[in-house]
């Protein structure tokens, strides 16, 4: 879903902010966990190579080109960097990191997981976390002395219920029925919990020195560039379904989206020019325009993915309905064939039941299109119409407890 440029996505224009649904009120018992928790931090080769270069020159030797430089080297890392994942342990959290191949830029990924909690965070424990992600990755990740962009990935948003577990599996499942933003719904996180996010973060940034003052000016200078958060309903493809993004000059934010989206708005981002206060403002509104084309497309594979979803639900209805006529056919037959002489009616309540067994498992196909219930049916159709044959074909065959005469 596009973004709303200037405020976060409930807030209008005008300043106006969305009322609450009455879903959203019966949503505020539960605690909200945050799970896969990670900080991308990216650095382009070229300020790595002149903060090398630096370096180099401060202690008399002659700088060597950047393909030669090895990422174990102490000069330009905090710490000797690895190929393989490294993990160190907290108290209440294992910290890890891994490379994140990008074409242009350098990045690494440092990810937390909670020891106890199955990999979750609460929103009060989050703020410690995330110091403790941008602290490696500022002074044992990445090269120091040089621009580093930063983004906050968390890819798992849940809500736990104290007497209700299973509540947050129903939430989810209502987000994606939702009539508002597709099948796929509106993101799972509600607004009064985004809104104290982007204000943790907010401190946070202000903590790390992150904070980077917007470059605004006077409605009468139009040649001065903007610089402003951006704010999105991204969905994402590989999960299908939708999460909150906010593209920032310094400090992005992805939320309950795929590991995917987070490569890709780094594809994007690596193509500006980076400086100690973020992107840089003249490349800026260009890396704007292509993360809302980029957004926009994620709409249209919304759009897709509706008419895939769509059309198997067609599909799975009409072929509920044909198994249907055909399990109350073989009723209609096996009630036309009962005044027979050689009917046996009691035997034949046996494959009737079975029928009718066959018929509601076609109509729950029809309603709600799951496969199950359609391998039921089909058992239940095919047994019915063996059994049927074998009463009339074979005189001496008799189901046991059922009447053998009329």
């Amino acid at each position: 879903m596009s973004n709303e440029n200037s405020t976060p996505a409930t807030r209008s224009s005008s300043g106006a902010e969305s009322k609450s649904s009455p879903h959203d009120a019966n949503r505020t018992n539960g605690t909200w966990r945050f799970g896969n928790v990670s900080i991308f931090c990216a650095w382009s080769p070229t300020a790595e190579y002149a903060a090398y270069a630096s370096n180099q020159s401060e202690i008399g030797e002659t700088p060597v080109i950047l393909t030669e430089i090895k990422t174990s080297d102490p000069t330009t890392y905090g710490q000797p960097d690895e190929t393989e994942v490294h993990v160190t342990e907290d108290e209440t959290f294992i910290v890890t990191e891994e490379d994140v191949p990008l074409t242009v830029w350098r990045a690494k990924r440092i990810s937390a997981v909670h020891i106890d909690e199955a990999g979750m965070f609460t929103l009060t424990q989050l703020k410690a976390v995330i110091l403790k992600l941008i602290a490696d990755a500022r002074n044992k990740v990445a090269p120091k002395g040089i621009p580093l962009y930063y983004v906050l990935y968390i890819g798992a948003v849940n809500k736990a219920y104290r007497y209700l577990p299973l509540q947050s599996h129903k939430m989810r499942r209502v987000q994606e029925t939702s009539a508002t933003g597709g099948l796929a719904g509106r993101p799972i996180l509600d607004i009064q919990v985004l809104r104290q996010l982007l204000d943790m973060l907010e401190e946070v940034r202000t903590e790390m020195s992150l904070s980077s003052a917007p470059e605004k000016t006077l409605v009468t200078d139009l040649t001065a560039p903007v610089i402003d958060a951006a704010y999105y309903e991204h969905y994402s493809p590989s999960r299908r379904c939708r999460g909150n993004l906010v593209f920032d000059p310094r400090f992005s934010l992805v939320i309950d989206c795929a590991e995917e989206d987070v490569r890709s708005l780094l594809t994007i981002v690596q193509q500006a020019n980076l400086t100690n206060e973020g992107l840089a403002a003249s490349g800026y509104s260009a890396t704007l325009l292509r993360i809302s084309l980029w957004d926009a497309s994620g709409d249209m594979h919304a759009s897709l993915d509706d008419l895939v979803q769509i059309n198997r639900s067609s599909t799975a209805s009409t072929q509920g309905q044909v198994l249907l006529s055909f399990a109350l056919a073989g009723i209609g037959v096996l009630l036309a064939l009962t005044p027979l002489p050689n009917a046996r009616p009691g035997q034949l309540v046996a494959p009737m039941l079975i029928y009718a067994m066959s018929s509601i498992a076609h109509a729950l196909l029809a309603l709600t299109g799951k496969r199950i219930f359609n391998q039921l049916g089909i058992a239940c159709l095919l047994i019915a119409t063996a059994l049927a044959i074998l009463i009339f074909a074979v005189p001496s065959f008799v189901i046991p407890f059922l009447p053998t005469k009329p």
